[in-house]
């Protein structure tokens, strides 16, 4: 289940960024699709894990750059920091007390603290594109080092990213750019925005550009090598006519199959263009839905040890029958 949900999950994310490449540079999204997933497939079918990690280290100091300076320029385009939020405020975009325990309405504290809390518990115990980090390092200790400080850079990163909301709020506010044809998706509002502020600036662009790459190809290289992982030693393994293979072998198989992974992926984006509007909520549905039935598994396998797989995968696949279900639902109320 974990090959084929990350493998949608990755293929939406390589959407994202692409369609913005599209809106500031004119390219057209099939021509970014297939250069960004190819480029990313490559280096990471040839460079495996080692190239994942340095690539990440150059991508996410590219990606904070990048937003940081969209933040700045964007308070001084917008007005100010305190006019900004005051704009938000007023719109409602701020809320801090929104705490009813009102199931049908669809972000509160207790929705963002609760479902937050399991979702973040799934990603960073329970899949592989976590766990292969964990094991890059020397020692248990090493790896919560790591853990904690991802979580402080994380967090960072999210509030930055709420200014981000705010700044385009607050820019907007009077004007709907998707009802005056100027984009025709809101997942382009944001590049929007850089044409707009950043435009007149040379090279800051193209660094935005990058930024947004960065925060796409990190998570897609991360995820085909831990997808690569995953098929090469929990299938192939298990149906191979040898006994054992080299290491060498190995190698050369997980970077085969990373190579056709990410050509599936490649194709998969395609589709993802006719999956809605609205690219995040799309992601949050699809993780909404598949990611807690693995956490489910897990926490059966710590407090009740004596329940063998057959029992445990009967739990995850009564777990699975409402996913497809609900999120064609929730498309239907947005």
């Amino acid at each position: 289940m974990f090959v084929i949900v990350n493998t949608i999950f990755i293929a939406i994310i390589l959407y994202g960024p692409c369609l913005a490449l599209s809106q500031v540079t004119g390219l057209h999204i099939w021509f970014s699709l297939v250069s960004c997933g190819i480029i990313c497939t490559l280096y990471t079918s040839i460079g495996g894990m080692k190239a994942v990690i340095w690539t990440d280290v150059a991508q996410t100091v590219t990606m904070f750059i990048a937003i940081v300076l969209s933040i700045i320029f964007g308070f001084i385009d917008a007005g100010g920091i305190r006019k900004v939020f005051e704009i938000a405020t007023a719109g409602n975009r701020i809320q801090f007390d929104n705490a009813t325990f009102d199931l049908s309405t669809r972000y509160t504290i207790w929705s963002i603290i609760i479902g937050g809390s399991f979702y973040t518990t799934a990603v960073y115990s329970c899949l592989q594109t976590q766990g292969q980090r964990y094991m890059c390092v020397k020692s248990i200790r090493a790896a919560q080092k790591v853990a904690w400080m991802n979580f402080i850079m994380y967090s960072i990163f999210i509030l930055l990213c709420a200014c981000v909301g705010c700044i385009l709020y607050a820019k907007y506010s009077q004007c709907d750019p998707l009802r005056a044809k100027l984009i025709s998706k809101p997942d382009q509002l944001y590049p929007l925005f850089i044409i707009e502020t950043l435009g007149r600036f040379p090279g800051l662009t193209g660094l935005f550009i990058a930024g947004i790459l960065s925060a796409s190809l990190s998570t897609i290289s991360s995820g085909i090598n831990s997808i690569a992982t995953v098929v090469l030693e929990d299938i192939y393994k298990r149906i191979a006519v040898e006994n054992s293979m080299t290491d060498k072998k190995q190698a050369i198989i997980s970077k085969i199959l990373s190579l056709i992974i990410g050509l599936l992926i490649v194709f998969l984006a395609f589709i993802a263009s006719y999956l809605g509007d609205n690219i995040l909520v799309i992601v949050f549905q699809i993780a909404g839905s598949f990611v807690p039935p693995i956490l489910g598994v897990y926490l059966l396998g710590f407090f009740a040890p004596r329940v063998n797989s057959r029992k445990s995968s009967t739990l995850e696949t009564d777990d699975l029958h409402e996913p497809e279900k609900s999120i064609v639902e929730q498309q239907q109320m947005l």
